[in-house]
C-alpha cells in the first residue's frame, strides 16, 4: 500500500464536559479518499468472504448492510414481549464496551482472520494497513485553542 494512503492527521473533536479535559476528546484520524476507498474495498470482499461461508452469526447486527443496533434493539425487544406473554422470566444484563474498537490487538485479529480461512495475500495487506504513519497531531490547549505539532511516528501491528 502507498505511504500516502496511510498518513493520517490526528485530530481531537470535543465529545462533552470541561472542554480542559483531554479526556474529553476524541481522536479523529484525517486520512486519504484513496485510504477511505481501499479501506471499503477490503471490507467488502472480507464481509462477502465471511457470508459466503456462513461465517457470520444471524445474531450478528453491526457492521452489516440494512442491519444496525437498532435493528438489533427491536429483534430483542419482540423477543423479550413474546417471553413475557409466555409467562417466562426475562433476567438483562447490560456490558458497556466503550472503547472497545480502540483496543483490538492487531495480533488477534489477524489470528481470528486467518482461522477463517482469509487468503494470505489479502493478509499481508491488511497487516501492511494496520501500519499507520502520522503526520499532523493537533493538540489541544487551554481553551479549545488547536496546536499544531509536527509528528512522524508508526504505528506497529500489535
Amino acid at each position: 500500500m502507498l505511504a500516502q494512503w496511510k498518513t493520517a492527521n490526528i485530530t481531537p473533536v470535543f465529545k462533552k464536559g470541561l472542554s480542559s479535559e483531554v479526556s474529553n476528546y476524541r481522536p479523529i484520524s484525517l486520512t486519504s479518499i484513496f485510504c477511505k476507498l481501499f479501506e471499503r474495498l477490503i471490507q467488502n470482499k472480507i464481509l462477502t468472504y465471511l457470508s459466503d461461508n456462513n461465517l457470520i452469526s444471524p445474531h450478528q447486527h453491526g457492521f452489516l448492510t440494512k442491519h444496525s443496533t437498532c435493528s438489533r434493539l427491536l429483534e430483542t425487544v419482540n423477543d423479550w414481549s413474546v417471553a413475557l406473554c409466555n409467562k417466562h422470566v426475562v433476567d438483562v444484563v447490560y456490558f458497556d464496551f466503550a472503547k472497545a474498537f480502540n483496543t483490538v490487538s492487531h495480533v488477534k485479529l489477524i489470528s481470528k482472520l486467518q482461522a477463517y480461512g482469509i487468503d494470505e495475500t489479502l493478509l499481508s495487506i491488511i497487516i501492511d494497513f494496520l501500519t499507520i504513519e502520522v503526520k499532523e497531531l493537533y493538540c489541544v490547549l487551554e481553551r479549545r485553542h488547536l496546536v499544531k505539532l509536527l509528528v512522524v511516528c508508526r504505528k506497529a501491528v500489535s
